[in-house]
């Protein structure tokens, strides 16, 4: 989700790296990774765009990760060492129904109750619908959240 931020560009520019900031702290990027989102905040900042405010639901992140572990994704990403699919629960399956939700790839009468640590019909649909979007990325739709699509999903959901 990319949020306009009021104001003149300072502001703007003040708004973003702070924003960055507390997403590179919460992700523990790498300064390869910093190098990276600056440019790509940057990038949004010459479009009149401003980076997505980071949200207090990327605690799902630290409370998945935590239970466990990280590899890395191709793209550099560190994501959950776990692969999700229908019938999976727990912290790690909330952390990808709020990036679907973040994402858009939820409908919006289902995004209210849709973070629920339950892989069930909705959020394999949802899952597969991202995958869909995105085939290069993800290896194409089959309803499995491995290396490939935690490696794009997050990031797009963190921004």
């Amino acid at each position: 989700m990319i949020k306009l931020i009021p104001g003149t560009r300072g502001a703007r520019t003040a708004a973003v790296l702070a924003s960055a900031a507390a997403l590179v702290g919460a992700l523990g990027a790498t300064p390869a990774r910093v190098r990276a989102g600056v440019l790509g905040v940057t990038m949004l900042l010459a479009a009149g765009l401003a980076a997505p405010q980071a949200s207090a639901d990327s605690g799902y992140l630290t409370s998945c990760t935590d239970q466990v572990g990280v590899r890395t994704a191709s793209n550099g990403w560190y994501v959950p060492a776990v692969n999700l699919a229908r019938g999976s629960k727990g912290e790690c399956v909330r952390l990808l129904q709020w990036a679907l939700v973040r994402t858009a790839f939820v409908t919006g009468s289902d995004a209210p109750t849709f973070v629920d640590g339950d892989f069930g019909p909705k959020t394999e649909a949802a899952v597969l619908r991202f995958q869909s979007a995105y085939r290069e990325q993800t290896g194409g739709p089959d309803g499995i959240v491995g290396v490939k699509t935690w490696g794009f999903l997050l990031p797009a959901a963190q921004g």
